[in-house]
């Protein structure tokens, strides 16, 4: 295959696959917008990928070079090459083929993409906003990455999605001075209006995961007798997570002492001390003041401009926020947990007593 026809063939797959993302978009729905933002984020990739095939086709590396040389720029080229896609995102970068902000959005997408495909983490309350944000940040990206000139012969096939953006003015040249913008208006009038940002969409998200976490903290703070302050049980959340969770699997074995008695496995008392010790530097990450800073931090996620730094702080905070919900989660389960089970104590108390009563 020529490398004209590759560069048709690119067209052909990226309008294809956008077209289609932009279709399911329309419908807001959370599974539909992970197919899309998967559609949007291969036909990204794959940009990228026939970028880096083209320009080191045009550039081989030079027989004048020593041995050596020649190996390790043969070997950087294999990873650019390769299947995984942040050589090749930083390939464009190093040409100028994108910005400094595409090159962190497009990591950061990926792995929202990854996550959504690979480890079943859906996203539904941000997956449609980053899937239009990402559609419109790859148009904007296409013009850098496509070639100078391509020509579409009249005699060749196209499907109706693709047609509908190229026209009926077939035999065709798109050039990146023209044609592509055309492209890039067609394809952005195919994308429904989103109803927020991604910003917005991002704050709501993570000013709900506070206003859910200080429901636990109050809710606990007045309803169980063993929290004497929101500050208390911020920290013991957090100390026992992680005392547990350093804690020897096995827990504690029982040996025969020899008289008839029991005694601890020497070797496994000594971890639970060596534990013991080591947690007594321990130090919480989380206190009422982090909370706070998170609140400001949430408030300033107004990146509208560099979607990729708006990103980068939305997964910082994720990462810091998420854990401790879980935390304080699983304390508010103990504790619903606890008063199931005096209710259950309660009402098995009040049937001996009506049983007991009728039997005399």
């Amino acid at each position: 295959m020529t490398l004209r026809r590759c560069w048709v063939r690119f067209f052909e797959i990226v309008l294809e696959q956008l077209d289609l993302a932009a279709e399911l978009l329309h419908s807001r729905n959370p599974t539909q917008s992970r197919l899309a933002l998967i559609l949007v984020d291969n036909a990204a990739e794959y940009a990228l990928h026939r970028y880096a095939v083209d320009w080191l086709a045009r550039y081989p590396v030079p027989y004048q070079l020593p041995v050596l040389e020649r190996k390790k720029l043969h070997k950087k080229r294999a990873r650019v090459l390769g299947q995984h896609i942040k050589p090749k995102i930083a390939f464009a970068r190093l040409q100028n083929a994108i910005t400094a902000d595409q090159a962190t959005f497009i990591r950061e997408a990926h792995e929202f993409r990854n996550q959504a495909y690979h480890a079943g983490r859906t996203h539904d309350s941000i997956i449609t906003e980053l899937a239009t944000t990402y559609f419109s940040a790859f148009l904007r990206m296409l013009g850098g990455l496509a070639p100078g000139t391509i020509w579409i012969k009249s005699d060749h096939m196209l499907s109706p999605r693709v047609r509908q953006h190229l026209g009926d003015n077939i035999p065709l040249t798109i050039s990146t001075e023209n044609g592509i913008q055309s492209l890039v208006d067609s394809l952005e009038r195919s994308l429904p209006v989103a109803p927020q940002t991604l910003s917005e969409a991002c704050r709501a998200t993570l000013e709900g995961w506070l206003i859910e976490i200080r429901y636990c903290i109050d809710s606990l703070v007045q309803d169980d007798d063993s929290v004497s302050s929101a500050a208390a049980l911020i920290r013991d959340v957090q100390y026992w997570s992680c005392f547990w969770s350093n804690a020897p699997d096995e827990g504690f074995t029982l040996l025969d002492d020899g008289t008839g008695g029991a005694i601890v496995d020497p070797d496994q008392e000594t971890e639970w001390k060596k534990l013991q010790e080591d947690m007594q530097g321990w130090r919480p990450r989380v206190s009422e003041r982090t909370l706070r800073r998170w609140d400001a931090r949430i408030d300033g996620l107004r990146e509208p401009s560099k979607p990729g730094v708006l990103l980068q702080k939305y997964c910082k905070l994720v990462s810091e926020i998420e854990p401790f919900m879980k935390m304080l989660s699983h304390r508010c389960a103990a504790f619903d947990h606890y008063i199931e089970e005096l209710l259950d104590d309660e009402r098995d108390a009040k049937l001996r007593k009506r049983l007991e009563a009728e039997g005399s």
